[in-house]
């Protein structure tokens, strides 16, 4: 039986350069001269090459036309047009953001995109929202708002250290009280395909998957568990407006089931009352890690600390809620660097403690590492 190319039943088959070129040569053979040669030497098999290149290229064209048709296959701009249709949209880059503390003297003013950094890490920069200004004679303390200044899940713990890196002396001091609400990459094909199933899954508005999808919608949220008791659930809500998580709950909870949590606002119902709505962040279990190396040279303090900014930037992109810290998947970062011959171990430790890391990571639970508390020898 002879293959079938182009649509059938089967999906689509396109065909290659060797079948094209055949097919052309045997034509030419047939139609011109039984004596032909193709051979690269020639003028017919030139000819031929860059023609069968040419028709292969189309068929290249039709297969990609195809796949994108579907969204299991589909890339970048299809992709967005087809989870489009059924209400799912590409998430796009979004940069941290922190609530600060800036203490400024007394009628002293602070201009917008004022930057600071984090004391233990340059590179993670944040520059105020808006101007600030004290109009009082007297030093004070102003709640702002910072963005950080490259896009991604830059962070910010609360209580950090900083570094004031815009010149101003009546600027006398910056701290924050709560973590940084983290940003985001672009959401790639497969996250974005992902998602759209999570989606078309949340029948309804008020189901398990429902409220975890619509809690997830939320700008700034990264991770959502949801644990169901009798008559009540506690959502575990990674990232997001406090305020915000709270009318989502309210909005898509069902009728008669409490929600329960550590953190509770009030939320304005329909009818004009207010509702006390709660919700609990994650439980942050802070480990350190120390890993020890066979290498070239000595790094020196720069790749020392440039080797640790990988790191930790791998581990807030690809450990989250529930996910257990297997050392294992740190080995892509070593692999890349010249100096690293061998891993010769790799430990994790609970801050504070001599205690091995947890073997098990509940659903509601973090693995968090400080970039201080990575130690490399």
């Amino acid at each position: 039986m002879s293959e079938i190319f182009g649509l059938s039943k089967y999906g689509f088959k396109a065909k290659k350069l060797k079948h094209i070129k055949d097919e052309l040569e045997t034509e030419l053979r047939k139609t011109v001269d039984t004596n032909l040669r193709f051979t690269p030497d020639t003028v017919a098999g030139q000819i031929t090459a860059i023609v069968a290149n040419q028709i292969a290229q189309v068929w290249e064209m039709a297969a990609g036309l195809f796949a994108s048709l579907d969204a299991n296959m589909a890339h970048g701009q299809a992709l967005d047009s087809l989870c489009a249709l059924t209400g799912t949209y590409r998430r796009r880059a979004e940069h941290s953001r922190v609530k600060v503390l800036v203490r400024l003297a007394g009628g002293a003013q602070l201009p917008k995109d004022s930057i600071a950094a984090l004391a233990n890490d340059a590179n993670a920069r944040f520059k105020t929202v808006a101007g600030i200004k004290n109009d009082s004679s007297k030093e004070a303390v102003i709640e702002a708002e910072m963005l950080a200044d490259e896009v991604g899940p830059i962070y910010a713990k609360a209580a950090s250290k900083w570094m004031q890196l815009t010149p101003q002396a009546d600027w006398l001091g910056i701290t924050n009280t709560t973590d940084a609400i983290l940003g985001r990459l672009d959401e790639t094909d497969e996250e974005l395909r992902l998602r759209r199933v999570e989606e078309l899954r949340a029948v309804g508005s008020a189901t398990h998957d429902a409220i975890r999808v619509h809690l997830k919608a939320l700008d700034g949220v990264q991770a959502v568990h949801i644990e169901e008791g009798e008559h009540s659930f506690t959502a575990y809500v990674m990232g997001g407006d406090e305020k915000e998580i709270c009318r989502a709950l309210w909005k898509h909870k069902p009728l008669g089931v409490s929600v329960s949590g550590d953190i509770t606002h009030a939320v304005l119902a329909s009818n004009g009352q207010e509702y006390r709505i709660s919700f609990s962040r994650p439980k942050i279990i802070e480990l350190s890690l120390h890993i020890k190396l066979r290498v070239v040279s000595a790094l020196n303090a720069e790749e020392l600390t440039a080797l640790k900014a990988k790191i930790h930037q791998y581990i807030l992109n690809h450990i989250k809620l529930g996910d257990e810290p297997y050392p294992l998947r740190l080995y892509p970062i070593f692999l890349n660097e010249p100096k690293i011959l061998d891993i010769i171990s790799i430990g994790l430790q609970r801050v504070g403690s001599t205690e091995s890391a947890p073997t098990i990571i509940k659903p509601q639970e973090l693995v968090r590492f400080d970039i201080n508390q990575i130690f490399i020898g």
